[in-house]
C-alpha cells in the first residue's frame, strides 16, 4: 500500500508541476518548432493555455529575418488566439475550430543581393528539405481570421532609399476555411497579404510559390481567378 501511495504522490506531484508549469513549457516547445519550421528565429512573449476552456493565447509573437537579411522584424502578430477540440486530443488529432491572427505589421525585405526575404523561408520549399527540421504536427482549421496591419517593402539594395512603400490596412479582416497544412497557413498570410497591399510582382511571385503551398490555399487562389 505504502508503495502504491507514494506512486500515486508520484504521479500527482509531476502532474501538478506540468500544470503549473505548462504556459513556460509550451512557450519554449512552441518557440523551437516553429524557429526550425519557419527556418528564421522567432520570439514569443507569453503563451497561456486554458485550463476550463479549450483556447490558447500566444502574445507579443514576432518572426525576425532569415539569414542574409538584416536583423530585424518581420512578422509581428501582438495576439494570436487558437480554439480547439479538446477531445479531437485524445485521437492524436490537433482539429483547430478558429484561428485568429492579429498581423501588426509584415516587412517584405530585398537585401543587397537582390533576395527576397520570404523566398528564403523554409516553409514555402518543402520539397527542397535534405534533413529537414521538425515538424509540426498535422492539423486542420475550420475558421481563420486574418486581422491585417501594416504591410512595408524595403530594398537594402538601394542604400540611398531603402524604403519601397507602406500600407496600413488598418487591422482589416480577412476569412478563410478549411486550411490543412503549415504551408497554406503561412501562403495565406503572406501571399494575400502581398497582393492586398499591391508589392509589385505580387501576382508572379505567388505562382512562383503556388506549386510548394497547401492545397488549401491553391483552391482559394484558384476561386479567386474566376
Amino acid at each position: 500500500m505504502r508503495k502504491i501511495f507514494f506512486l500515486l504522490l508520484i504521479v500527482a506531484f509531476i502532474l501538478g508541476t506540468l500544470i503549473i508549469f505548462r504556459n513556460a513549457i509550451a512557450r519554449f516547445t512552441l518557440n523551437q518548432l516553429l524557429t526550425q519550421t519557419i527556418g528564421a528565429e522567432t520570439a514569443i512573449d507569453k503563451v497561456n493555455i486554458g485550463i476550463f476552456d479549450s483556447v490558447v493565447e500566444i502574445n507579443g509573437l514576432k518572426i525576425y529575418n532569415p539569414r542574409g537579411f538584416i536583423n530585424e522584424t518581420f512578422l509581428e502578430m501582438p495576439q494570436v488566439s487558437i480554439g480547439y477540440d479538446r477531445q479531437e486530443l485524445f485521437n492524436l488529432r490537433l482539429h483547430i475550430t478558429t484561428l485568429t491572427i492579429a498581423l501588426r505589421e509584415l516587412a517584405v525585405a530585398i537585401n543587397e543581393k537582390g533576395a527576397i526575404n520570404i523566398d528564403q523561408l523554409k516553409v514555402l520549399h518543402p520539397q527542397e528539405k535534405k534533413q529537414g527540421p521538425v515538424e509540426l504536427p498535422k492539423f486542420t482549421i475550420d475558421k481563420f481570421v486574418l486581422k491585417i496591419g501594416r504591410v512595408e517593402t524595403k530594398n537594402y539594395a538601394n542604400k540611398e532609399n531603402t524604403a519601397l512603400a507602406s500600407v496600413d490596412f488598418r487591422m482589416k479582416e480577412r476569412v478563410y476555411k478549411n486550411i490543412t497544412s503549415f504551408q497554406g497557413l503561412a501562403g495565406s498570410i503572406l501571399i494575400d497579404t502581398m497582393k492586398m497591399a499591391g508589392i509589385k510582382g505580387a501576382q508572379v511571385y505567388g505562382e512562383h510559390l503556388l506549386g510548394n503551398l497547401g492545397k488549401s490555399l491553391v483552391k482559394q487562389l484558384g476561386d479567386k481567378k474566376r
